[in-house]
């Protein structure tokens, strides 16, 4: 396909094809499981767990996680088996159902994706075989069969399928006619199967199986206890099946300017608004009509199906429906490359985070009206009832087009208002201002970029840009001191480029630096590319964003200030630009058909490497098998990615690059204040684990109250605010760090004394609500780490708000948060009861017992 240069290449006139680095081969070439996919390499994808490894783990869809075996699709409702405690809420995967054939798969591949759908193709052992059609948000499970025989298994026994008991069956050869089945398990799970054509199951307590020869789908949907309403939008909507889609972001609506005061951020800085567009690809079963009427005589929604007695049967009897249903006759072609793009013939599931433009209910377009259910469907005493997953609860969304808004946040290099001077001079307080010259020099000499992997230098080389922001800022109210500052400047901008040369260079001489993979294609480290754990895993493109934002913001802090730079080492810095941000493709240019992905707008690199586009934040892992499908510790770091390359477009003009950085900063801020923080207002996640107030790393099928390196409540939640810069105004708005108090005075002030480095990011946090704490906290350490220091600090103290907080407003947070966190006891308040279909009271119940499904205190 032909690529856009304009999105792909960030130097006019150059061609995207260029990249400065060295290339190099990866040492572990993709296996056939990606199958139809070649470079560049989609490594944070939400599906990789299908092809990484054995391509066996888990993979998240919400409300279903997915594995890929040799007995075909494992499709497993995760959040029946939630288990909760104070450290950790996980979903755990099991397979409540196998959708597969009556033969083993040899292999599975993976045919197309987009960055809403995959589809995973399965490989019989001899004849026909099927494929996965698998969307973000659906709520059916979907396999389209190719001449196979359908087979699909449940984890436990069948109790009875449309109404019918098996126990009263005689025998295990029962043909059950139709299009749709409806199946309760011996469990008390409640399943609805569809097909595109009718078919005969051959219906046992073990699975549900067709003869061979069809061509056709079948799709499989969970019914949520206690929401019966459900039951007939999955009936009226089976029909619908998403088979591509697309993305697309107006980072020009002018119709979308944002009330600042909504966002309690700092009126010196503009927030305007963005919409993000999904578009899905939808196949339409012709024959279906939506429930009972879609079904065959011999079943119908809600009532018994016909169940033939096959005690004097005959294999001819099989033959013959065969025949009479049109499985020999091709009736399955009739929908095969055949889909729409705008219909309201889809049923999806949105987040949380999803919010829409023109309110929840209706979003009118010119071409038609696409319904949005109301969202009271499946709520009751006002708590949800319907599909739940780890990002919390799920709420039905009719229409092929999507339209939603969020912030759009315009950052800078500084902080949205001038440092405190005095009223009287204009000026930084000539008692003090000598004092902190005088530590900006001694930072500027304290840390040096000498780092050999990528993470920790990027860190050295940022934290030194960022104290040659800081000059400047200084400069500008301390005319006295203008010399000494200028002398500082020099010394920091020779040694921030004598530093960052090699890694830019592709230098051999050097212990790491930075290489093209030509396979994949992306940009590596040397040590990486040796070593699948050097770097941590950058060269299994692990942590990209984390370790090249910083990075990029030295650059732009460079290419601002001395713009010829640019000419040098442009190309390389565009180069990590492309890596973790390349940009979506032009509207419009989605697939002609359904053969092939999406193409990227960027030929060497993929559309914005670890993004997530339904989940609305980046995973962090790469190339590496995640048991909890993917995951992201640091949301800040993310964010901070993106910040520096809106700070790198707006230091080399390009409005383009600035406005794409800023959205995907915006879009990280807006998921991780769902996700990550767990204000009282904050539903998704449930006591005890709220009381943690944040969340220290995210996964697909699981949220831990921890890092990778400890569960210290330090760590925790110095880990989502590192690095302090300007846009941390955004990340943490005041009525939520007041929230955060208790936990950060405990973590602070307690017996047990907490490292200086993570003192000083708590601290810097508390400053936001309350000044005179969080500098007391600052100007008692100078151990800083890698990646700030005690200018930094010092600068973010001198451009914060005078707050103050009380002792009693810190008691009244603290009792809040006791109350918030207290473990309900109904039934209905409590996830893990509620999707067993429980009511009344669990934790305790009305006898004073702690249910199975109650958290863990």
């Amino acid at each position: 396909p032909t690529q856009s240069s304009s999105h792909s290449a960030l130097t006019p006139g150059v061609s995207p094809g260029v990249v400065p680095f060295t290339s190099s081969p990866h040492p572990q070439k993709p296996s056939s499981l990606w199958g139809a996919i070649s470079r560049p390499y989609p490594t944070g994808a939400w599906w990789t767990n299908f092809v990484v490894g054995n391509g066996d783990q888990q993979v998240v869809t919400h409300p279903y996680s997915f594995k890929a075996a040799s007995n075909g699709l494992q499709v497993s409702y995760s959040a029946w088996r939630r288990i909760t405690s104070s450290r950790t809420l996980v979903d755990i995967f099991a397979p409540d159902w196998v959708m597969g054939a009556d033969q083993e798969s040899q292999d599975h591949y993976v045919v197309r994706y987009d960055p809403l759908t995959v589809h995973v193709y399965f490989v019989g052992t001899s004849t026909g075989g099927f494929k996965a059609l698998l969307a973000k948000g659906s709520p059916y499970a979907t396999i389209e069969y190719s001449r196979a025989a359908p087979l699909l298994r449940p984890m436990v026994p069948i109790a009875s399928v449309n109404g019918v008991g098996l126990n009263t069956l005689e025998g295990s050869n029962n043909l059950m006619n139709g299009q749709r089945f409806d199946v309760v398990l011996s469990n008390g799970q409640r399943w609805l199967v569809y097909s595109s054509f009718p078919i005969a199951f051959e219906v046992t307590k073990t699975g549900l199986s067709a003869p061979s020869g069809f061509k056709g789908m079948l799709r499989l949907a969970f019914v949520p206890s206690g929401c019966p309403d459900l039951v007939d939008l999955l009936d009226a909507y089976a029909g619908g099946v998403p088979v591509a889609a697309s993305v697309e972001a107006d980072l020009d609506d002018p119709a979308l300017l944002v009330t600042k005061n909504v966002f309690e951020m700092a009126p010196e800085w503009d927030v305007h608004g963005a919409t993000v567009t999904f578009d899905y690809s939808v196949m339409e079963w012709p024959e279906w009509k939506g429930g009972a009427s879609g079904a065959t005589d011999a079943s119908s929604a809600g009532q018994s199906a016909v169940v033939e007695d096959k005690s004097q049967s005959s294999p001819t009897i099989l033959q013959n429906l065969r025949h009479r249903l049109g499985f020999e006759s091709g009736l399955g072609k009739t929908y095969r490359n055949t889909y729409t793009t705008k219909t309201r013939n889809l049923l999806m599931l949105s987040l949380p985070h999803h919010i829409w433009k023109d309110g929840p209910e209706i979003y009118t377009s010119s071409a038609t009206d696409y319904l949005m259910p109301s969202d009271d469907i499946c709520v009751q005493d006002g708590v949800p009832a319907g599909y739940q997953s780890i990002k919390g609860s799920l709420r039905p969304k009719v229409g092929s087009h999507w339209v939603m808004v969020q912030a759009m946040y315009s950052v800078d290099f500084v902080a949205p208002r001038p440092l405190r001077v005095s009223e009287v001079t204009g000026q930084l307080n000539a008692t003090s201002v000598e004092t902190l010259v005088e530590q900006l020099r001694q930072d500027a000499l304290a840390v040096p970029p000498i780092a050999t992997d990528s993470y920790n230098f990027g860190k050295e080389v940022s934290r030194l840009a960022n104290l040659l922001v800081i000059a400047a800022e200084f400069k500008k109210v301390s005319v006295t001191n203008a010399d000494a500052l200028d002398k500082i400047e020099s010394g920091i901008v020779q040694r921030l480029m004598k530093a960052i040369a090699p890694w830019l260079q592709s230098s051999p001489e050097v212990p790491n630096t930075l290489l093209f993979d030509e396979t994949y294609g992306g940009v590596v480290t040397r040590n990486g590319l040796q070593d699948k754990q050097a770097d941590y895993g950058n060269g299994w493109y692990n942590d990209h964003h984390f370790h090249y934002g910083y990075f990029i913001y030295a650059a732009a802090v460079l290419v601002k200030f001395h713009p010829d730079w640019a000419s040098t080492y442009g190309l390389a810095v565009d180069s990590l630009v492309r890596d973790i941000a390349a940009q979506l493709p032009e509207s419009g240019n989605g697939p002609e058909d359904l053969s092939r992905s999406q193409p990227a707008a960027d030929p060497l690199f993929p559309t914005a490497r670890q993004k997530d586009w339904f989940d609305g934040h980046s995973w962090a892992s790469g190339l590496f098998p995640q048991g909890n499908g993917k995951s992201q510790e640091s949301s800040s770091e993310a964010v901070n990615a993106y910040y520096a390359v809106s700070l790198y477009g707006l230091a080399t003009g390009n409005a383009e690059l600035q406005k794409w950085g800023s959205f995907l900063l915006s879009s990280e801020i807006h998921a991780a204040q769902y996700y990550y923080h767990i204000g009282r207002d904050n539903t998704i996640y449930e006591p005890p684990f709220s009381a943690s107030r944040m969340v220290g790393n995210l996964g697909a099928g699981d949220v831990t109250a921890s890092t990778w390196f400890g569960d210290k409540p330090e760590y925790v939640h110095g880990i989502q605010a590192l690095p302090v810069r300007p846009f941390t105004e955004f990340l943490f708005p005041p009525s939520y760090v007041r929230q955060e108090i208790p936990i950060l005075i405990n973590a602070l002030e307690g017996w047990q004394p907490i490292e200086p480095f993570w003192q000083g990011i708590l601290g810097q946090l508390e400053a936001i609500v309350d000044m005179t704490r969080g500098t007391d906290k600052i100007n008692s350490i100078s151990d800083f780490g890698p990646g700030s220091s005690k200018t930094q600090a010092t600068y973010w103290l001198l451009t914060r708000p005078l707050e103050s907080l009380s002792s009693e407003a810190i008691a009244s947070e603290q009792t809040a948060n006791a109350d918030a966190d207290k473990i309900p006891q109904e039934c209905a308040k409590i996830a893990s009861c509620r999707v067993l279909g429980l009511v009344g009271m669990c934790c305790p119940s009305s006898t004073g017992v702690h249910l199975g499904c109650c958290p863990m205190s």
